[in-house]
């Protein structure tokens, strides 16, 4: 007998798309798809009752009230896996760099190809954050540098840091869905004996010596570990950071500014921002 799945839809407005992802991401869900404005997250139909929809509404309203549960939908295991491949997309990052999961990665006519599989995760390269630091990855010279991803997540920027030229990366990230996929994404592409990858909490660990820092994690979390990234990088050294709404940019360019990062570049796709600071 098949085994039932159920996918539940999470709406809400743009703006909140990832602090969402990041409230739910402790939530056992076999897998994510991201939308605009709505999360399609599939569960084991066992997991789905009452009492946790009512836990996850509560939940979400201590973020916003204008995030709400939508329809749900019960498919079996053969329908899920067909579904969820057809819905995960192969991106085109840059005309050299393209990302997609194993079986979308011949549609890919890039240079450089990525193979993310973010099955057990979320975080298929589509965001634009991701997209915008794909793009500085590819600007700046990595040849030989080391490197932090801190909030790999899928491990993404792990790999295009691996990619372009970076001799060391270490990566990291708070939750086991994250550590888990980045692996099998590591393996996938052939670099995990140059990726170093750990499990912690950003704010509880003091952070190793590197070249450069990458983080594209939430805004308010980048703003009260200035300090720690910059203790981190080398002088003349590189911070990358995203995850940053193009209306909060100017409060995190002044909070670096008093840490001793200098504003080399910034990058704009629709709503986000990737600010690229020199170490002084």
């Amino acid at each position: 007998m098949n085994k039932k799945y159920t996918n539940l839809e999470i709406k809400f407005p743009g703006e909140l798309k990832d602090i969402v992802i990041a409230s739910i991401s402790d939530l056992p869900f076999l897998g994510i798809i991201e939308n605009e404005e709505e999360l399609i997250v599939s569960f084991n139909k066992k997991t789905i009752n009452t009492e946790f929809l009512n836990d996850l509404q509560l939940q979400l309203n201590q973020i916003s009230n204008e995030i709400a549960l939508g329809e749900f939908e019960e498919i079996e295991e053969k329908n899920w896996n067909e579904n969820w491949e057809k819905e995960v997309p192969s991106i085109i990052v840059s005309e050299t760099l393209g990302i997609a999961p194993e079986w979308k990665i011949d549609e890919l006519n890039t240079k450089n190809k990525v193979i993310i599989n973010p099955k057990m995760s979320f975080g298929t390269g589509g965001h634009e954050t991701t997209k915008l630091c794909c793009q500085v990855l590819e600007e700046i010279d990595l040849k030989n540098k080391k490197i932090l991803d801190a909030g790999t997540g899928t491990g993404i920027l792990s790999i295009v840091s691996i990619i372009y030229g970076a001799k060391e990366v270490i990566a990291f990230d708070n939750n086991e869905w994250s550590i888990r996929n980045a692996i099998e994404n590591f393996k996938l592409n052939g670099v995990n004996n140059q990726i170093e990858l750990d499990q912690f909490d950003l704010d509880e660990e003091i952070l190793p010596k590197v070249d450069i820092v990458i983080a594209n994690i939430l805004s308010h979390v980048i703003e009260r570990n200035l300090g720690s990234f910059s203790n981190a990088i080398d002088t003349n050294g590189k911070f990358i950071a995203s995850g940053i709404l193009i209306e909060q940019e100017d409060n995190i360019i002044e909070k670096a500014r008093l840490v001793g990062f200098d504003l080399l570049n910034k990058k704009h796709l629709n709503e986000w921002t990737v600010l690229v600071f020199n170490k002084l």
